[in-house]
């Protein structure tokens, strides 16, 4: 209500009662539309509040995963040359606790990648899918045509995203 009309001013006489009653019918619409405007721009505000607070969420989990891959990206060399040199003759020769200390360090490593969302895939017996494994030969032999017989070098993923395909030969 504005400070001009008090309704203590108002005169409470018989003809008068019409009068006040719609000077306050005016006051009650009036102070109903403001009240809906304010509701209006409040439930606005929040709504942008919200979306706000979503969009923020996704460019921070978004831009952590580009890093994340980012640094894969760059361990990847490194990560290849422990599957090379973990496969080769030469390691079953190596001393035993020089070979555990390294499998470990390696196991380390892999498992502070996937507390980052970061996922090691290809394995020899599993069903070659074109869209995450790549194909680098054909080997004939005994086992189901389409099923990976050697993974030469393993993929990376972190969630659905293919980082890198992981390079299989396949059976024919």
């Amino acid at each position: 209500m504005d400070s001009n009309e008090n309704l203590d001013d108002i005169v409470y006489e018989e003809d008068k009662g019409a009068d006040l009653v719609k000077k306050l019918r005016t006051k009650l619409k009036k102070c109903e539309q403001e009240k809906k405007e304010y509701l209006d721009g409040w439930q606005r505000q929040k709504a942008d509040a919200l979306n706000a607070k979503k969009h923020y969420a996704a460019t921070l989990a978004e831009a952590k995963s580009r890093a994340v891959a980012d640094l894969l990206q760059g361990l990847l060399p490194a990560l290849d040359s422990f599957d090379i040199a973990m496969r080769g003759k030469a390691w079953r020769n190596v001393d035993e606790d020089w070979r555990t200390g390294v499998e470990q360090v390696y196991s380390q490593l892999l498992a502070s990648l996937e507390d980052y969302g970061v996922h090691v895939y290809g394995e020899a017996g599993s069903t070659f899918d074109p869209k995450e494994h790549e194909a680098v030969g054909y080997e004939k032999g005994g086992k189901e045509s389409g099923t990976i017989a050697r993974v030469e070098r393993r993929g990376y993923k972190i969630g659905d995203t293919i980082i890198r395909a992981a390079q299989v030969i396949v059976y024919s």
